[in-house]
């Protein structure tokens, strides 16, 4: 998948962080929503629900 976004590793590149960018500018947040992957910053608010205190709609 690399290959396919042109990203090149060295020493100073992560190349799982900059797969992880590139899919998510490319496919966008809803592909990670299908994942289940629950967002680290997740607290219950007031009413019971589940929010995230890092990220805003």
């Amino acid at each position: 998948m690399a290959k396919a976004f042109s990203i090149r590793s060295d020493g100073n590149v992560n190349v799982r962080v900059l797969l992880a960018l590139a899919y998510r500018s490319h496919f966008g947040d809803k592909a990670f929503d299908k994942l289940g992957v629950a967002c680290l910053h997740m607290s219950v608010g007031p009413d019971g629900q589940q929010l995230c205190g890092q990220h805003t709609d």
